[in-house]
């Protein structure tokens, strides 16, 4: 892994420290537990893949990592799932971060 993908890595950790320190302030500390662990435990047991998808519907948010589905080290993978989802009505966004990059690279949203 280079350098940069390393310190990406190191930044996107640090993000992820700070969204559950604010969801143990937010939401209070058994709820907060709850997400932290199933965030350890899903980042401890498969590593952190390039590719995270999101997805919600817009008038029942789940918020943050509530709204994980998915992750893959293929675009075209996390564009093919995030089109069948939205195509299915199953959910009504969904959001492609790459890890890479520490952003939103796809946003996929159903048509009315």
């Amino acid at each position: 892994m280079s350098e940069l993908g390393r310190e990406l890595g190191r930044l996107l950790r640090e993000s992820i420290d700070s969204l559950k320190e604010g969801l143990r302030e937010e939401r209070g500390k058994e709820s907060a537990k709850h997400d932290r662990g199933k965030m350890d435990a899903y980042l401890g047991s498969k590593g952190l893949r390039r590719y995270l998808i999101f997805c919600g519907w817009f008038y029942y948010p789940d918020g943050g990592w509530n709204d994980f589905r998915k992750d893959t080290d293929s675009l075209d993978e996390a564009i093919r799932y995030c089109k069948d989802l939205i195509e299915k009505g199953e959910e009504y966004w969904c959001h492609i971060v790459d890890t890479y990059k520490g952003r939103i690279i796809r946003r996929f949203e159903r048509e009315e």
